[in-house]
């Protein structure tokens, strides 16, 4: 039985989200290059502080630092 075309359609626009945001990380030399609208970029806390992350879609985060000059750490995680 195919997926629903509802499923189809939601993950083609998290995927578009996450390229969107792996993007502007390929070009960005800091956070304040990342601070888009929409992005809702925020810094982390505890054991991951100094790492920031951008949201996607629903609960999932494109988590990442900078060191020297260029995003490193990226990741693609689920919050809560």
């Amino acid at each position: 039985m195919p997926w629903p075309i509802v499923w189809h359609r939601r993950a083609f626009i998290s995927t578009y989200l996450e390229l969107s945001a792996l993007g502007v990380l390929a070009q960005s030399s800091g956070p304040e290059d990342v601070n888009l609208p929409g992005f809702r970029l925020h810094s982390l806390k505890g054991p991951l502080k100094g790492h920031y992350a951008v949201w996607v879609s629903g609960n999932w985060r494109v988590t990442f630092r900078f060191e020297d000059g260029e995003a490193v750490d990226v990741d693609y995680v689920v919050y809560h």
